[in-house]
């Protein structure tokens, strides 16, 4: 049922044909995730991480074709990493933290962004915020992988997170700029900094071993 979707052509550079190759793939391979990958693909969840991933401040698919399939699954993600890496008594802590954080943050930077005349809707908004998480979630799985070649030095981690940061709000001001009167637009991009700030220093301060 699911493997029409697949199907469907997707026009881009040929780093989207692979995934789209990839998808068919794992589709037709195993039957298990027929489910799961063809309500994601419905979605566009995959595309959209793809615009994540490569900015374009001309594409606003994201924002008419809103979801939060993406959203949860990078929240979950970064909840699960976060959590494998604190202490056995704050494990549960630390994954309920993360999830009230990424949806409570972004739900008061949107009201904010509301009541300063912006154009989207609240699950317009809400959307690509936990979207243009991808980069962070990335640099999480980077320091992870660096910390077990004992290569994730603070320097090493600062960088990463920084990169994360600044790409997350690049990201997130190509799809929402446009949606914020001129004169406003520094009161809505603050909240929008703390936002990712404060998730970005969660990912810095988590144990790693050096």
């Amino acid at each position: 049922m699911w493997g029409g979707c697949v199907c469907v052509c997707v026009h881009g550079t040929g780093g989207r044909e692979a995934m789209e190759l990839a998808l068919h793939y794992a589709l037709n391979h195993a039957p298990g995730t027929h489910a799961a990958l063809g309500l994601l693909y419905q979605h566009q969840v995959f595309e959209k991480f793809f615009m994540v991933l490569i900015p374009r401040l001309n594409n606003k698919r994201i924002l008419h074709d809103w979801d939060l399939w993406g959203p949860l699954i990078l929240c979950v993600t970064l909840a699960m990493m976060l959590r494998d890496t604190a202490r056995d008594d704050q494990k549960s802590l630390v994954f309920s933290g993360v999830f009230v954080i990424v949806w409570c943050g972004a739900a008061v930077v949107t009201l904010n962004s509301k009541l300063l005349g912006g154009t989207l809707s609240f699950f317009q908004s809400v959307c690509v915020l936990g979207y243009c998480l991808l980069p962070l979630v990335a640099g999480t799985l980077i320091i992870r992988t660096l910390a077990l070649m004992s290569l994730a030095s603070v320097p090493v981690r600062s960088v990463v997170v920084l990169l994360g940061l600044a790409w997350a709000l690049f990201a997130s001001m190509g799809f929402l700029g446009d949606s914020q009167p001129v004169n406003r637009k520094a009161l809505a991009v603050y909240p929008m900094f703390l936002f990712y700030f404060v998730i970005s220093w969660l990912i810095f301060v988590q144990p790693v071993s050096d």
